[in-house]
């Protein structure tokens, strides 16, 4: 029986190679290649089955509430969709320079890797959109800005994952986000003006965690004929490969591609 290990790095050997690489390959192994490349992909899907959580659905109003700075105006209101509701927050800096935000507590506990989805859309100037996390204490943030943002009047979908968020300001020393209590989405001046930003379908996704260290691919070539395109797909997918010092590997050979001794 195949073990777990085995068929990650089998899995890995295929996952850098371009569409014409896969159906050289196909070519070279005939059907055994077809049936091993339908397994690693059936195995890889089941190594892992990431959660997807539905953080808010926007169906319950008051979690929310809306919040500025001095002199800047907000206020928030539900928006019926085709699938549910959403919920936008409505903005005035009446001329001054601020923020007007919309705060929810959301308590997480963040695994190795993640990842946040949600759908957006507004209208107004452009001003920086602010996604933030922030602990207990309110004094510790992590964000995502994005300065001059001009909203699509249509829905757009959004995705944050874990390397788009860093720290924004607070007194911790280590600046790793564990656990945060709430979660917010703000518009900061830039232009100033008037507007509304509307959320709808907020999702938490936790991803598989990368190993610490990846294993270097390797190919032998001992008997056949590889074919040139797949090995110049393989090189693009890893800089270890070079075809040029290596011209035996396109002499008759069968071969072998994998990581260690894992034989395809």
């Amino acid at each position: 029986m195949t073990s777990h290990s085995a068929v990650v790095k089998r899995f890995r050997a295929f996952a850098g190679m371009t569409v014409r690489g896969l159906q050289d390959l196909m070519k070279l192994e005939g059907l055994r290649g077809w049936v091993l490349l339908g397994f690693l992909l059936t195995a890889n899907a089941a190594v892992a089955k990431p959660q997807n959580i539905l953080l808010d659905d926007f169906s319950q109003p008051s979690a929310w509430k809306a919040i500025a700075s001095d002199q800047v105006s907000s206020s928030l209101h539900p928006l019926a969709t085709d699938d549910g509701k959403a919920f936008c927050l409505a903005y005035d800096f009446n001329g001054v320079s601020g923020y007007a935000a919309m705060r929810r507590e959301l308590p997480i506990t963040f695994p190795a890797d993640y990842e946040f989805d949600f759908n957006v859309r507004g209208s107004g100037p452009a001003n920086a959109f602010e996604f933030k996390l922030i602990d207990a204490s309110g004094d510790n943030v992590w964000w995502v800005s994005k300065p001059n943002t001009i909203f699509s009047s249509d829905w757009t979908p959004v995705r944050y994952k874990k390397r788009h968020i860093t720290p924004a300001w607070g007194p911790l020393a280590d600046k790793t986000l564990r656990n945060t209590q709430f979660i917010e989405f703000t518009v900061s001046a830039n232009s100033g003006g008037k507007g509304e930003v509307c959320i709808d379908d907020l999702r938490f996704r936790e991803r598989e965690a990368p190993p610490e260290n990846w294993p270097a691919p390797k190919i032998r070539a001992d008997a056949g004929v590889v074919p040139a395109t797949l090995l110049v797909s393989m090189k693009s997918a890893s800089p270890l490969l070079d075809i040029d010092r290596h011209p035996s590997w396109l002499s008759p050979s069968p071969w072998t591609a994998g990581n260690g001794n894992t034989r395809v």
